[in-house]
């Protein structure tokens, strides 16, 4: 019987406690068996469900479905009680490979296929056919699939629906959409960004068909009228996020209406609406619902500070603001703001997934605690000369974060110590950016790229290092570190 251990409230989900640089025990085993199913006899009989969706994400993300492995992988975790999967920029995933795992009869839930430009419309239809419990489906930078895959799509609890970077959704692509908004009128949340065909005819038929379902709608819509925005204002009450990033043809009409209409708003992206710069459009921005929580203004030259501030005040429940390119914005209105952005992020955005803090001198191990606490999505973390961080903070997201990209060039109390962590506790990193930290060695570096995707980008540019570091295990913790730092009494 094989058994894979569960991290314990009390153990912090460690082992050894107080020893960030060691692999939880769990992680070793799925790393010895991911590379074992052609040895390991019946061994996905052995594994609970939960086991067998990590391990076909782990070899998903380590490439190791090659011609050979696949078989063995499909016999053993390919099978019917599967409920979620979760394939991330992987070229081996094919058409063959999701018709495979399709004939298991599995009912999944959620599927995200992310980055694998092999996938066409067969895969996809293949994988969507017959999903009637499916209440994710994230089809995201497929440059092959066209509107002719979602046409099995059919889930009466189908909530959120990404199209995202799906370049080649031009086909019939209104009328197809209408199919698929007919077949799943449950969905809540739907986003086609970078799909290069969203217009107002397409809008208009996601919010007929949606309309009161409608929580989210992210379409980069840069030629969208006030016509759909007074469609969206009608028939779109529950609306909580929306985005109108770069849409030049907003007015302030449109946006009052819009502040009307959808009361319940609670992100709101209005970055590059040009026509808010300027009177008596800007002055819409009055009328912006106080339920917001997340607003983006970047981009907007608004020259008027009165407006800037009284807007900003009057949103009581406002956690994030973006101010990037507010042409007004000075340290006088500033203070007036008066938001502590970043610790209310840290402490109360739980689906955080990206944050760029670089250069903040206010950045300290504290906030990253509290990050690594409270956003246990986040993946991506920029802190690029944040001179207050140390190898405690990196550590303490390293160790609760999905990281998949991290930059803290520029920080000189990192050491060693904060790359092991990496390496043990993010196996699907990405990419980092370590330049400048004189006392992270370029032997360890190597070890991360052993314990990591083997296509992890590494950026280590740093004057004057330590050449020829000799590198030790410890017997006694599991750790690697310095010979040239090791005691010894």
């Amino acid at each position: 019987m094989l058994i894979l251990p569960c991290s314990s409230p009390e153990s912090g989900g460690k082992y050894k406690k107080n020893n960030n640089m060691v692999k939880l025990l769990q992680d070793i085993c799925l790393d010895c068996i991911q590379k074992s199913l052609d040895r390991i006899p019946h061994a996905g009989s052995r594994l609970p469900t939960i086991y067998k969706e990590k391990l076909l994400e782990r070899l998903a993300s380590h490439d190791l479905l090659t011609p050979e492995y696949l078989p063995h992988v499909s016999y053993n975790l390919f099978v019917s009680n599967l409920r979620h999967i979760n394939f991330y920029k992987c070229s081996q995933i094919n058409n063959t490979v999701l018709q495979q795992l399709a004939a298991s009869k599995c009912v999944l839930e959620d599927i995200l296929i992310h980055g694998c430009e092999n996938v066409s419309d067969v895969g996809v239809q293949a994988i969507t056919q017959g999903q009637v419990e499916l209440k994710e489906l994230i089809l995201r930078k497929l440059p092959q699939l066209t509107t002719k895959g979602l046409i099995n799509l059919k889930s009466p609890k189908l909530c959120k629906l990404d199209l995202r970077g799906c370049s080649s959704l031009h086909t019939d692509f209104v009328a197809s959409m209408a199919t698929v908004m007919k077949n799943n009128p449950t969905i809540q949340s739907i986003t086609m960004s970078n799909c290069n065909k969203m217009e107002d005819a397409a809008v208009k038929v996601i919010i007929n068909n949606l309309n009161r379902s409608l929580e989210e709608l992210d379409c980069l819509p840069h030629t969208l009228s006030d016509d759909s925005l007074a469609g969206i204002a009608n028939s779109c009450p529950y609306l909580k996020r929306l985005n109108l990033h770069g849409c030049s043809r907003l007015s302030g009409e449109g946006l009052i209406q819009l502040s009307q209409g959808c009361t319940k708003l609670e992100c709101l992206d209005l970055s590059y609406c040009s026509t808010l710069s300027k009177k008596p459009d800007n002055e819409s921005l009055w009328t912006l619902p106080t339920s917001l929580v997340k607003l983006s203004l970047c981009g907007v030259r608004l020259d008027d500070e009165r407006i800037l501030v009284e807007c900003v005040q009057r949103l009581k429940c406002l956690k994030s603001l973006r101010l990037c390119g507010v042409t007004c914005l000075n340290d006088k209105n500033f203070e007036q703001i008066d938001v502590d952005v970043l610790f209310v992020v840290a402490s109360t955005c739980y689906n955080l997934e990206i944050l760029d803090m670089a250069g903040l001198a206010c950045v300290t191990n504290d906030l990253l605690v509290s990050l690594a606490e409270h956003c246990p999505k986040l993946s991506k973390l920029g802190i690029k000369g944040c001179s207050e961080v140390t190898d405690m903070g990196v550590c303490a997201v390293a160790r609760r974060c999905p990281l998949k990209k991290i930059v803290v060039s520029g920080i000189n109390n990192l050491t060693d110590k904060s790359i092991f962590t990496l390496a043990n506790q993010c196996c699907n990193l990405e990419e980092l950016y370590v330049n400048g930290c004189s006392l992270i060695s370029p032997t360890t570096l190597r070890y991360l790229v052993d314990c990591c995707l083997s296509r992890v980008y590494i950026q280590h540019v740093t004057p004057n290092v330590i050449p020829n570091q000799l590198m030790g295990k410890n017997l006694d913790t599991g750790e690697f570190c310095r010979v040239d730092m090791i005691h010894v009494p």
